[in-house]
Order: structure tokens, then C-alpha cells, then sequence
């Protein structure tokens, strides 16, 4: 059903539905469909929006084929779907945990309703749920019922708006937005190196799993950096050492650097109240934690170590945590910063800030999954990572029972069998541990590294990880939708 505004926009389900579209769609990766159909909404919407002269409203066939084009055209490129059977949540390319369509459909929604906003430079449409004067959307109706798209006007958000609902949901003071945790830290960086250096731990100088380093960040800030601690550990009295009883001339402490690490009982850098000593012996530096892997809800229940809530951090009292949007919350990529507004209001007052404004769409789609986690079974169902983690282990083994037989089947597999194994949140394999369930394959004709890299190279494309002669596909990071795919390449194996 089309929505109201300047052109008509059709839900996403839709458009995914077309005959047309449907064979393309399922040989492409999910991620760059979802991308390409966001893709065409923004350039329609700017096309009816800039328009010198009236345009002829586009129909649900015109963008059809607008997105057929560009579908093609990325299947020319070859791009393609990826079941990544790893077991490694993240990061991945393969991207098996693209943004629930719920989210998603809000965010093309609110394409139509783009503007300019005074309040920090962008500003987009909101639902009736979400208004300046009911930030927490507590007096309207999370679901719109039958209807996909609301009827009430339009409401403005803008970053204060979003970051109103934000704290409501968090108990925090204040929040900002930016593209992405690692833009969110440039930006710290180069408003608090100004007025000194940047305290952190050495062993987080090092590569991240993403492949970034911490050291470039400081050094595209051109802020000057104290590192403590050993290049493996890190302890209190390592923070507190170089801050003790400053003498005329040395650098002051700007900013203290934390991070959240993954490693088995050990989710933070420091103790609680270790955190809370170094916040109020230097009640003017500002402390900041990082943790990229914070969910919003506790999930206890699905991890086998201690994985802090957003909620934990900030209970740490430290003056600022930053996470991001996406991963175990499953929004927009983006990065959050939230705590003391003194702080923030620092950040929004320097030179730099506007150069670090979040896409107005990613905004609206990060309120939105808020707005999800107001009922936890709701945001279970329409946030695809929290729906791939709530499979209990034996949702898993019955479907490598029901894959079993039909893998067995395959030329191109000698002996196959089920066996017990463990995921992992990161490649470290040092935390976040999960309880899964893995098919062990043994290959016919071939060694287990080979069938691996035939079945990188197939369409779709399978990773799964090798022990010695065996070739596991671990299905914790397998969304259930994708297990017919996974019989689908090995009976085209040769």
C-alpha cells in the first residue's frame, strides 16, 4: 500500500514480491539487495524533490524496474549471496544479519520527508509514536495495525529527538549520533586532544577485528597519546600512574581511553569500581568506554560468558560509552555516544561536528529499532540477529537432522554426521561464546580445504571452517531460511 507524501512509496514486501524481481533476489546477497531498493527510493525521491518541472509520479512497475536494473547490473559485477556457516558472529562479509524489512521499511518511509533542520544541520519524518512532546513514544501505539504506514502527519526528528528517545530508553543524560563508532572516537579525539593527551591502553593500539587501528584514529586527530599497561593486560594503578602529581611542562590528560574486552569473565577493561575510583579522582577528565559488541537486552540467556548491556556500561559511572548501532543491537551502522551532556555539549560545539553527522535515514531507522525493543518479543521477531541468537540448540539440531540425509545424498560428500560445537562473537575466539550445533563433512575426491574453496567460489557462495579432513558448517550463524540453499550447493557440486 502506498504511503502518503510526495510521491507514493510501496512497502519493501511489496516490491520483493514482484515475480520480476524474485529471481534475481534470491541469487544475490540479501545485504545488497536490501541496499539497492534503499538506493532507488533515494535517488527517486531527490529526482521528484529537485525537479525543475512536474514529474509523473512513479508506480509500484517503474520501481520495479528501476531496481531490477541495478540488481542486474551488481549479478553482472559478481556479487553474490553468501551463507557464511563459520560460526564467527563478527565482523563478516557476509553480512547473514542484513537489517530487519520492518526497519528498513521505515527508513525508506521517511525519504519522502526529508528536509533541512536548524536543530543540527538535518532532519527527517517520524511517525506519530515519536513527537518532541512524547519523545519515548510511550503515548502512542508501538504496531500501526493493519495499516504499514501511519496517516498522521509527518513529525520532524532531529538529532536532539532522536537522542531524547535514545535516553529514555537508557537512563543516560544526553546522545549523539555519527556514522560510526570509529567517527564518533575521531571526533573525541579531536575535541578533547586539544586540551591534552589521549590516555589509553596499550593493547588496544593494536588491529581490531574489523582491521582498523586505534592508532591511526589518534593520529588522523592529530591528537597526542599516553599508552598504558602491558600489550596484553592493563590495570588501575597503570591509568592512575601518569596522572599522578603533574609536573610543569608534561602533557595533560585530555581524555581516558576504556574498552570493553571479550575475553571469558572478563568483560571489562577494569572492575566496576575500579571505573568508578579513576571517574572521581579526575572528576575533570573525562572518561570514556568503548564496547562494540554491547547489546540493548540481556542475553544471558544465549551467551556462555558475560556480554555487557548498554545498560551495564553505563551503570559503570563513567562520563561516556560508545557502541554501535548495528551488530548485537541490530539497527543502522552507526556509532552511539551517550552519557554527560557537559561532555556532549563540548562535542557539538566544536568546529568540527558537522562534518560528523549521521545520514538522516540511518537516524530514522536507529529510532526505529529502538522503538522495537519497547516489547522484547517484538524486537525478537523483526531484528534478525536477535532472532538468529534466540534458536535454542535444538531448533539447530533438528534442522542439521533434517539437512543430514539430504547432504548425504550429495556425490561430492563421502561421510557426514552431526557433532556439538561452539560459536563465537569474534574471531579471537576469546569470549561470547554460544552453544551450537555443526554438520562434520568429509569430502569425496577431494581434501577439506579444497571442497572449502570450491564452495567459496559456488552461487551462493558457502563458508564453513576445516578440522584436519573434515569440513564443518556451523548453524548458529545460518538464518533457518538459508538451509535449502545449503543442500542446493552441494548437489551442484561436481
Amino acid at each position: 500500500m502506498p504511503k502518503p507524501g510526495k510521491f507514493s512509496i510501496f512497502s519493501i514486501n511489496e516490491l520483493l514480491a514482484s515475480p520480476r524481481l524474485r529471481p534475481v533476489i534470491e541469487r544475490l546477497h540479501p545485504a545488497s539487495v536490501l541496499s539497492t531498493v534503499k538506493g532507488v527510493y533515494e535517488d527517486v525521491s531527490e529526482e521528484m524533490l529537485s525537479a525543475a518541472t512536474e514529474r509523473r509520479i512513479p508506480d509500484l512497475a517503474d520501481l520495479t524496474e528501476k531496481i531490477l536494473a541495478r540488481l542486474q547490473d551488481i549479478e553482472r559485477r559478481g556479487d553474490r549471496l553468501i551463507i557464511d556457516a563459520s560460526g564467527i558472529l563478527f565482523p563478516t562479509p557476509t553480512f547473514n544479519y542484513a537489517l530487519g524489512r520492518t526497519i528498513l521499511d521505515e527508513m525508506l518511509w521517511r525519504l519522502d520527508f526529508l528536509d533541512a533542520s536548524p536543530d543540527y544541520g538535518v532532519g527527517s519524518a517520524l511517525p506519530a509514536a515519536v513527537t518532541e512532546s512524547d519523545p519515548s513514544g510511550e503515548a502512542a501505539e508501538l504496531s500501526r495495525g493493519e495499516e504499514p504506514y501511519s496517516t498522521a502527519p509527518a513529525q520532524k526528528i532531529t538529532p536532539s529527538t532522536a537522542a531524547r528517545v535514545v535516553c529514555s530508553r537508557l537512563g543516560a543524560e544526553d546522545a549523539l549520533f555519527f556514522p560510526s563508532p570509529e567517527l564518533a572516537e575521531l571526533c573525541l579525539f579531536q575535541t578533547f586532544g586539544r586540551g591534552g593527551a589521549i590516555l589509553t591502553a596499550r593493547r588496544d593500539m593494536t588491529e581490531d577485528h574489523s582491521g582498523r587501528r586505534l592508532a591511526d584514529r589518534l593520529s588522523y586527530a592529530s591528537a597526542p597519546v599516553i599508552e598504558v599497561g602491558a600489550s596484553n593486560s592493563v590495570r588501575l594503578s597503570d591509568y592512575l600512574s601518569p596522572l599522578a602529581a603533574p609536573r610543569r611542562g608534561e602533557t595533560e590528560v585530555g581524555l581516558i581511553r576504556l574498552a570493553a574486552e571479550l575475553a571469558a569473565g572478563h568483560p571489562l577493561a577494569l572492575l566496576p569500581e575500579e571505573i568508578r575510583t579513576l571517574n572521581e579522582a579526575y572528576p575533570d577528565v573525562p572518561v570514556l568506554l568503548r564496547c562494540d559488541y554491547a547489546p540493548l537486552i540481556d542475553l544471558s540467556d544465549v551467551f556462555l560468558d558475560p556480554i555487557p548491556t548498554v545498560g551495564d556500561l553505563l551503570a559503570t559511572q563513567v562520563d561516556l560509552i560508545l557502541f554501535g548501532g548495528g551488530q548485537l543491537i541490530g539497527g543502522p551502522p552507526c556509532g552511539i555516544l551517550a552519557g554527560s551532556k557537559q561532555y556532549l555539549d563540548r562535542i557539538r560545539s566544536s568546529s568540527t561536528a558537522d562534518l560528523f553527522l549521521p545520514h538522516p535515514i540511518d537516524l530514522a531507522g536507529m529510532v526505529k529499532t529502538f522503538e522495537l525493543y519497547k516489547n522484547a518479543q517484538t524486537a525478537e521477531q523483526q531484528i534478525p540477529i536477535l532472532r538468529l541468537l534466540s534458536l535454542p540448540t535444538a531448533n539447530l539440531q533438528n534442522r542439521a537432522e533434517r539437512l543430514l540425509p539430504q547432504l548425504r545424498l550429495c556425490r561430492a560428500v563421502k561421510e557426514a554426521d552431526i557433532r556439538p560445537a561452539t560459536a563465537y562473537l569474534t574471531p579471537d575466539r576469546q569470549g561470547g561464546r554460544l552453544a551450537s550445533v555443526a554438520l562434520a563433512i568429509k569430502p569425496a575426491g577431494r581434501t577439506a580445504g579444497e571442497l572449502a574453496q570450491v564452495l567459496a567460489s559456488a552461487r551462493p557462495a558457502l563458508v564453513g571452517s576445516t578440522d584436519g579432513d573434515v569440513l564443518a558448517l556451523n548453524l548458529k550463524t545460518v538464518p533457518p531460511e538459508f538451509d535449502a540453499l545449503i543442500v542446493k550447493v552441494f548437489e551442484e557440486l561436481p
